[in-house]
């Protein structure tokens, strides 16, 4: 195919071949100028000569397409010179389909060009006016008839103006010259022309003759005018940047295409008259142009059939760019351009043009389930202005197919590197990855599921700001990140741990603290119980246990894990039972799993008393539940208890009003006037004088409902009968002097008819848990002064312990009353409740301290809080027993 020559200062494209490369006898550019510039003092404006003869085309390839219509037989109206390009006319090689070159030529005549020299100015003057001449002589009658007679231009912005001499003057005092044919045989044969035209020919000489005088005038202007216009300021291209180097050329002129066809037929004028010639040119536009059907392999083939002079160089376009309507392309990427590249990837959010395989497919597909993984690319390609990745579904896995580079977020990654080194990793929720920075879809298992397996690292990589590495651990193969894996090789990596443990045998490595220490010190007395580890420590290569001596007990140090025996425990859980006691041999424990070191009581002397579970868990295969029995709370294993039986429904309380005989107002004045004024406890200790509002609060009874509050409403005149046992195990239990005194609490309500329970609270109200001075025993001689040489008296309920000086006061009443033992004070005590208020009526808690019968008389305390603190402890005491008050008497206003 015949390469296209055009020129640089037009189409702006760096890479194409200049025609003074393609021939090296032709003269450079600077030699081509500077002889025009000299031949333009003689030279004569063709187009003056015959101006109705000029030739131009409607657009861009109708030249072309005009050529290649005409029959045969007849003269082309492309075979006649358009006279303002003659002086940049083309010498067409006579061998067209052999040499496939076109040499660019400014003379019509081959002899003559080959006279001419630039060192001959003398005859630059006869050889333009023959120029002129022999140009005149070409042109047809025919072609005046089918010619306009004036034909316009196309300016380089796009509009139309006509031509004028000055303007071609300087084109041509700018082409440059062409080196003569080297053989007139190498020439069509000629064939011979009408004489007609001849004749018309020689008029036309004559008339050019006449004026070359007046063109002489103009040589200046015309100079002038060829040095106003650089070849670079020619704008006769409109140049695009496209991607990795494509451009795309747009041309403006239209006139570009006839300006190409014409001054290739100058050269030609003589040579192609005949009708081989005519078929020779015919040829050498492919034949296929012939076919009206194959329009666009018309337009490429012409182009790169014609030569053309734009400018002032000349330069020839590979055979692979094309014209087409307007615009010349060159594609540098006409095929992929690949490279390798390595990245990891994933897609972009929102739609995508998918994928395409192979890289030139026009059609694509989904990319469905790879939209969620983490991509690998190999390869990159350039096609068509467009960046295409090649990518992989895993960073070894198959190749998917090519993604364009907007569809994907990509992220530098190194190639992997050798690394053989163990790690422990981090027991969390994160997982093991087929893939460096993989998604949920290419998880391989949790890591929580090693437990403490390590991992053995082969290879890393870095991808991003990240590092990955890729072992082995258990079975499994897979990725993890940097920060999942630990390296205790230089400081220990800690994590929490609930397991119970003990320790193997006597012959250990004893406990360390901190982990780090060289040192340990012996386990001792934690060696024959259950402990409870709360962390874990890996620290160079060997595994530490934090030991606690109880289930809540304090940190002791750290173990090495080869001498302690593990066994998994869960949480505690809430669990409210009631349990009855079924091997009563066991005992209750301090710690589930609990040795002899971890004992509280035996369960048989807790007596018929429930088990009251709070919470349980596993231990082990077992479970233990952690509750109360009796005063005391501990451990015991599911084997040793059984469910309580059901108990049966309480009846409901019965609750039975009496109205003051006095108003509230009435009452409250009595109480404030008391010698003894109502006592209420500072906030900062000790007593003070009660105001008017909190005695008022304490006296009302109408706001008082609560449950608490109704316990000081309860009749206390009626034993409950409860088992000695059961008042010592629930009620007695660690309560100093009253421990153990159940019998005498019972002897004391059923001889006296006073409720048990009530007797209880009253007496650990009064003696602070059985531990004050009146219930430890004060010593007195006989005339009553406390003396270490003295006899013990006992005062449970506080009887006669006046304000002035209780302890003396109350030990005095109890020498009075003979109290030398703890069971006397407690059943005398209860002798004088009975007879000093219950035999006045005041049974329940508010009538002792407010006697409501009498206000202001036989008042048990002065504290106007009495009632409710001790309603608050005996209902405690009946929830202890599992039981409810039944009977209540309550006093209103």
């Amino acid at each position: 195919m015949v390469p296209t020559v055009v020129t640089l200062s037009l189409l702006g494209l760096s890479d194409v071949t200049s025609a003074d490369e393609k021939n090296n006898d032709s003269p450079s550019f600077e030699t081509a100028t500077e002889e025009s510039i000299s031949t333009s003092e003689s030279s004569t404006d063709a187009n003056d000569v015959n101006e109705n003869a000029q030739v131009t085309t409607s657009n861009e390839f109708e030249g072309t397409k005009n050529q290649i219509s005409q029959p045969v037989n007849e003269k082309s109206d492309d075979q006649i010179h358009n006279s303002d390009e003659q002086y940049k006319t083309n010498d067409i090689s006579s061998n067209l389909s052999e040499s496939k070159k076109i040499s660019v030529s400014e003379s019509e005549d081959e002899s003559q060009a080959s006279n001419v020299s630039s060192s001959e100015n003398s005859h630059d003057r006869s050889e333009q006016e023959g120029e002129v001449k022999t140009s005149a002589a070409e042109i047809t009658d025919e072609t005046k008839k089918s010619t306009e007679p004036n034909v316009n231009d196309v300016s380089d912005d796009g509009s139309e103006s006509k031509n004028t001499p000055a303007s071609e003057s300087a084109a041509e005092s700018q082409a440059p010259k062409v080196r003569p044919s080297e053989s007139n045989n190498d020439r069509p044969e000629e064939t011979q022309v009408d004489n007609s035209d001849e004749k018309n020919a020689l008029e036309q000489k004559e008339n050019s003759e006449d004026q070359l005088e007046n063109l002489e005038s103009e040589n200046t202007e015309i100079s002038n005018h060829k040095e106003n216009i650089p070849s670079h300021n020619i704008e006769s291209t409109q140049e695009k940047q496209l991607p990795d180097g494509e451009k795309d050329i747009q041309v403006n002129d239209e006139s570009a295409i006839g300006k190409e066809k014409n001054t290739s037929d100058v050269n030609k004028s003589e040579s192609e008259n005949t009708e081989e010639a005519k078929e020779q040119v015919v040829d050498t536009s492919t034949e296929a142009q012939l076919d009206p059907d194959n329009i666009e392999e018309e337009k490429e083939e012409v182009v790169e059939s014609e030569a053309e002079i734009f400018g002032l160089r000349t330069f020839i376009l590979p055979s692979s760019a094309t014209l087409k309507a307007e615009t010349f392309k060159k594609s540098v990427d006409a095929v992929p351009q690949y490279d390798d590249a390595y990245y990891a990837a994933k897609v972009s959010s929102g739609p995508n043009s998918g994928r395409y395989s192979p890289v030139t497919s026009d059609d694509s597909e989904s990319l469905g389930w790879l939209e969620n993984r983490t991509l690998f690319i190999s390869e990159q390609a350039k096609y068509n202005g467009t960046t295409f990745y090649k990518i992989h579904s895993g960073i070894d896995g198959p190749m998917q197919g090519w993604v364009k580079e907007e569809d994907l977020r990509l992220f530098d990654m190194t190639k992997p590197k050798n690394h053989k080194k163990t790690y422990d990793i981090k027991l969390d929720k994160h997982h093991l990855l087929t893939d460096p920075w993989g998604t949920a879809n290419q998880y391989v298992k949790r890591l929580d599921r090693y437990g403490d397996t390590p991992f053995h690292a082969e290879k890393y990589l870095e991808l991003g700001a990240h590092t990955y590495y890729y072992g082995k651990i258990g079975n499994d193969h897979g990725w993890l990140e940097e920060s999942r894996l630990v390296d205790t090789s230089r400081t220990p990596f800690y994590r929490d741990m609930k397991v119970a443990a003990r320790v193997k045998s006597g012959e250990n490595s004893g406990r360390y603290s901190p982990v780090t220490s060289k040192n340990s010190v012996s386990l001792g007395w934690l060696e024959n119980r259950t402990l409870f580890i709360t962390e874990q420590a890996k620290y160079q290569g060997t595994t530490f246990y934090k030991i606690h001596s109880g289930i809540d007990g304090p940190m002791q140090g750290w173990v090495k894990s080869q001498d302690l025996r593990l066994f998994d425990t869960t949480n505690p859980v809430a669990h409210k039972k009631d349990y009855a006691i079924y091997q009563p041999g066991h005992y209750l424990l301090t710690d589930p799993w609990g040795t002899a070191n971890q004992y509280i009581k035996q369960l048989s002397t807790y007596g018929n008393s429930l088990f009251k579970a709070e919470k349980s868990m596993k231990l082990g295969a077992h479970t233990y539940y952690y509750g109360k029995i009796g005063n005391d709370y501990g451990w015991l294993e599911e084997s040793r208890v059984k469910p309580a039986p059901d108990k049966p429904v309480a009846p409901s309380p019965s609750v039975k009003t009496v109205r003051y005989n006095q108003s509230f107002n009435q009452v409250l004045n009595t109480q404030m006037n008391l010698s003894s004024k109502p006592q209420a406890w500072a906030n900062g200790g000790g007593w003070r004088n009660a105001t008017r509002s909190e005695v008022a609060r304490f006296l009302d009874t109408s706001n008082q409902t609560s449950e608490t509050w109704m316990y000081t409403f309860l009749d206390l005149d009626r034993s409950q009968n409860i088992a000695s046992s059961t008042l010592n195990n629930r009620l007695l239990s660690g309560k100093g002097t009253l421990s153990n005194q159940g019998s005498a609490f019972l002897n004391a309500a059923n001889t006296q008819g006073i409720n048990e329970v009530y007797l209880i609270s009253h007496a650990i109200h009064e003696t602070g848990n059985g531990t004050s001075t009146l219930a430890q025993g004060v010593r007195l001689d006989s005339n009553g002064n406390i003396s270490s040489n003295g006899k013990k008296y006992y005062n449970m309920y506080g009887i006669g312990a006046y304000d002035y000086n209780p302890v003396l006061a109350g030990a005095r009443y109890a020498q009075q009353m003979g109290w030398d033992t703890p069971a006397k004070a407690i059943v005398g005590g209860a002798r004088f409740i009975s007879q000093s208020y219950f035999n006045r009526g005041q049974t329940t808690l508010y009538s002792m301290r407010w006697n409501p019968l009498n206000p202001g008389t036989y008042q048990y305390a002065t504290d106007v809080n009495w009632a409710y603190a001790t309603a608050r402890n005996l209902q405690n005491y009946y929830n202890q027993l599992d039981i409810k008050g039944r009977y209540y008497t309550k006093h209103i206003f």
